[in-house]
């Protein structure tokens, strides 16, 4: 709700700021970047006791390519506010899920799962930027911001893998995967230096402290709903699908004691520092 209350105040500033905002002359930025960080609190589970679980919590992150474009309107003499939209994606690995057979069991060995999280966002970013000019057209300034995220994300490599101890053990499990979508408000700040190239261009370069936490998500099946699998999960699942999950591998004709295993996603940290770059257009 704080989130909230902020960014309508902070867009009101803008509103209120209307002489200013026309007299003066505007920019457009173009910028590339990348950005390093991120993590995401996950948990494998079942619906039975009958498996020994063990994870592996070597939790790995990639970095990230972006792009952002904004509009900046100068309202005094050393602050100016931006309105921008962006675009990236990122990859973050989940936790590995490790299922050992009991030693009741017929089968020896285990089976294990390492899903990988791919999702990509667009930002709708506010930014408040107080420069200080160090020689005639550039500056050195810092700046800081919320922004809403509107994000989908996917899984990949879902693929259960063997380590049994007889080759032609097997187990029967159907991997159903999901779609899924997260929006979240965020927060920024960093600094930068910009510098003046001639005709009314300026070269500049950021680096930046990114804060957005996603933990309310929208799952769908990963399915084509005309095919016989979507038939097949729909009569033994029905519509309802649990927000928090991403991966589910259903128990399709193993023994009942087995169950079913799930793989959700409590939370998505992306807390994270970028380093950018691009042109400033003054018109």
């Amino acid at each position: 709700m704080k989130k909230k209350i902020f960014l309508i105040i902070f867009l009101g500033f803008i509103v209120l700021s209307p002489q200013k905002l026309i007299s003066e002359k505007f920019s457009i930025k173009l910028d590339v970047g990348l950005s390093f960080g991120g993590r995401l609190s996950d948990l494998w589970s079942t619906t039975t006791d009958y498996f020994i679980q063990g994870t592996d919590k070597n939790v790995k992150k990639f970095s990230t390519f972006q792009i952002l474009a904004e509009i900046v309107f100068p309202v005094y003499q050393n602050f100016s506010l931006s309105v921008g939209v962006g675009n990236f994606s990122k990859i973050l690995k989940g936790t590995k899920g490790v299922f050992t057979m009991p030693a009741s069991s017929a089968f020896s060995g285990d089976f294990f799962s390492t899903p990988e999280i791919h999702f990509q966002s667009i930002p709708i970013l506010v930014t408040a930027n107080w420069s200080y000019t160090v020689w005639p057209e550039s500056k050195v300034y810092i700046l800081g911001g919320v922004g809403y995220y509107f994000s989908k994300f996917n899984i990949y490599n879902h693929i259960i893998s063997y380590n049994f101890q007889n080759p032609e053990e097997t187990l029967n499990y159907f991997p159903l995967d999901y779609r899924g979508r997260a929006n979240s408000l965020g927060f920024h700040g960093g600094v930068g230096f910009d510098v003046y190239a001639g005709n009314n261009f300026f070269f500049f370069v950021e680096s930046v402290y990114r804060h957005v936490k996603f933990k309310k998500f929208e799952s769908i099946f990963a399915i084509d709903s005309r095919s016989r699998a979507y038939d097949i999960v729909k009569e033994q699942l029905g519509e309802s699908v649990a927000e928090s999950t991403f991966l589910h591998f259903l128990n399709w004709g193993g023994d009942e004691i087995w169950g079913d295993i799930f793989y959700s996603i409590n939370n998505i940290f992306l807390s994270e520092i970028i380093f950018q770059a691009g042109l400033r257009i003054r018109f």
